[in-house]
């Protein structure tokens, strides 16, 4: 995800978070990062933004999430610039403080009303568990029976309802 043509969308998020005069640290979320690629770049562009509305002393924490099975030692590589692409925002900001957390997203990760900012790219179409074995395929797709759809939607429907629920218990 690039800010390029969407300038708009980043100026709608960056006024939306909540920071107050006494706020010194924002804290921003990926949730189900895999090696952190999809978000370095929008996560660079955001705090640049906050900074700009709010000042250069703001300070970022970024948490990390994904399962405790997850390649975390991928996304540090990426963080401090061993792997080079997309540019690490750590190479060109100061006072920002990434770390992991490696509870599954259907769960709280975070404390309550911790959280300025959460975002997910590419993780909350994964479900939760396989809903019914496909007669067919490996996945549901447009010929699958009703039965194979509304097994897959129910499941997805909790799961979304659940990953809301406890966002809304961090965000705040």
């Amino acid at each position: 995800f690039t800010i390029a043509g969407n300038e708009s969308l980043l100026h709608d998020i960056v006024r939306s978070i909540p920071v107050s005069e006494i706020t010194s640290t924002v804290t921003l979320g990926d949730y189900g990062t895999a090696d952190g690629s999809a978000s370095m770049s929008f996560l660079k562009d955001l705090m640049v933004s906050l900074r700009d509305l709010h000042g250069p002393q703001l300070q970022f924490q970024i948490i990390y999430e994904d399962l405790p099975n997850n390649d975390f030692n991928s996304l540090f590589r990426r963080l401090s610039g061993i792997i080079p692409e997309p540019r690490s925002y750590l190479l060109d900001l100061d006072n920002v403080f990434p770390m992991a957390s490696g509870i599954e997203f259907r769960k709280q990760c975070v404390p309550f009303n911790s959280m300025h900012f959460i975002m997910s790219t590419t993780a909350v179409h994964w479900l939760s568990r396989r809903p019914i074995r496909y007669k067919d395929s490996l996945y549901v797709y447009p010929e699958s029976s009703m039965e194979e759809r509304k097994a897959v939607y129910d499941v997805a429907r909790k799961d979304w309802e659940t990953f809301l629920l406890m966002r809304s218990r961090e965000l705040k």
